[in-house]
């Protein structure tokens, strides 16, 4: 039997559209025997520390969004567990460092944080740009230059019955330009009434976003014996030894001599995931859709309040088709200036390399619709920040759950690949955490869960 039916059930690639967003079952879904043995005995035996490693009965491989989510919620449920990234803290995240990926947080993924996390909700509420300048996407010859078609979406206070699909505005229509009328006195108690949602989606560069979910993750640790949030420390393997006498049959060791013998370890160390390799796990589906470069870069002051001039030209998104280019704008932030370029690239008549520094700076300009490199005051208008070739893909692992007693649980992008359009790469794998986080809870209370458990066997 399958490993932590009860964990995954909900996560497996069968069930994975339609499980998202439902509440947790009444009746725990089937455990194996080994697992549910296995997760009794740490509730009997507490932690137990050996030459110097700290059996924490979780270790989660992997800093990003999905692993820090599931770090900060398996704290709020008293549950120690050990985080390891090979990464320093300042790659993943940060509000002036960090090249941004994901950047839409849907409907259910702010449900969680307003739920489990509400001054992270908040904190992540507040960071965010203002709505205005990102229910919309633009399609166009450049970004200041003609539009060719604007799509804005409901992504406030959508109600029962109401249109969830955005309204195109086409070319010099001026009658609507926002999916939300104005909402009076009169109707804003029925409204709130008919929301399908005390949420609204959200949209904060990924490099914030998991700049306020380390904190809140490290803070969240603090209150746990035991927890902890290791950076740079890279893992080197994760042995299972299935069949041996201890009830801890994993070993997880790190590059630095550390090693762990966990219950249960979750794998969240991203597509290219190191641990689903190592054991064997193959990603089904389409690995290879379409190349891209993705261009992180800042405007100045004075091009991004040019950019921002004209209400119409702020979208979250910009689709740009002009001689020179062809690719996606993404503002992640119109204030600040911080926007991402997309730009698809066909091999082997084109390779990452002719991407050069002076060759992305052109073709941002061509896209913005900007003449000049530099600006009024002689600055350098645009700063290319980092340039990374990425590979577009939609995959997913022929089982979430790895090695003989399947207890390596795969999760975020080391379980599925998307590609960026409905932004459900980085939601998946928040879901994947929150799905996890009170299974385990579950599973690792001493109290109700054995007899749960024990009914669903």
């Amino acid at each position: 039997m399958s490993l932590i039916r009860t964990i995954v059930t909900s996560c497996s690639a069968s069930n994975l559209w339609r499980n998202i967003g439902l509440r947790p079952p009444r009746r725990p879904c089937p455990v194996p025997t080994s697992v549910f043995t296995a997760l009794r005995c740490y509730s009997s035996s507490q932690n137990v520390t050996k030459s110097g490693s700290n059996d924490n009965p979780v270790v989660i491989v992997g800093g990003g969004p999905t692993g820090l989510l599931l770090s900060t919620l398996l704290s709020t449920y008293s549950i120690p567990s050990t985080l390891l990234e090979a990464r320093p803290s300042s790659a993943i995240s940060g509000f002036r460092c960090g090249h941004p990926q994901a950047h839409y947080i849907n409907l259910r993924s702010m449900e969680i944080l307003r739920h489990h996390l509400p001054d992270l909700y908040g904190e992540v509420t507040e960071a965010m740009p203002p709505v205005e300048e990102w229910e919309g996407f633009n399609f166009c010859h450049s970004v200041l230059g003609r539009s060719i078609g604007r799509v804005v979406h409901p992504v406030q206070g959508l109600g029962v019955a109401m249109e969830g699909n955005g309204i195109l505005i086409r070319e010099g229509d001026r009658s609507a330009n926002r999916t939300t009328p104005e909402i009076t006195a009169d109707s804003y108690r029925e409204r709130r009434r008919r929301r399908v949602s005390p949420c609204d989606p959200g949209h904060l560069a990924q490099n914030k976003f998991a700049a306020l979910l380390l904190e809140a993750a490290q803070n969240a640790a603090r209150s746990v014996p035991g927890a902890e949030i290791l950076h740079e420390v890279a893992v080197e393997h994760v042995l299972d030894h299935h069949g041996g006498p201890s009830s801890s049959n994993l070993e997880v060791r790190t590059k630095c001599g550390r090693t762990f013998n966990p219950l249960l370890v979750v794998a969240a160390d991203g597509a290219s995931s190191s641990i689903r390799q190592s054991h064997g796990v193959r990603m089904l589906g389409q690995p290879m859709l379409q190349h891209l470069i993705s261009v992180h870069f800042r405007t100045t002051p004075s091009l991004s309040a040019k950019l921002a001039a004209d209400a119409d030209k702020a979208n979250m998104l910009h689709f740009v088709f002009n001689e020179k280019l062809v690719g996606c704008f993404v503002c992640h932030d119109l204030q600040e200036g911080e926007w991402v370029l997309q730009v698809p690239y066909f091999e082997p008549f084109q390779t990452s390399e002719a991407y050069t520094a002076q060759r992305v700076r052109e073709l941002i300009m061509a896209g913005l619709g900007v003449d000049a490199i530099n600006d009024g005051d002689g600055a350098r208008a645009v700063d290319a920040l980092s340039i990374r070739p990425w590979t577009m893909s939609s995959t997913v692992a022929e089982t979430y759950l790895a090695g003989p007693s399947q207890r390596i649980v795969l999760a975020g992008d080391a379980a599925h690949a998307f590609p960026p359009a409905g932004g459900f790469g980085m939601n998946t794998g928040l879901q994947d955490a929150h799905n996890l986080a009170w299974r385990l809870a579950l599973s690792l209370d001493g109290g109700h869960a054995d007899s749960a458990l024990t009914k669903s066997l």
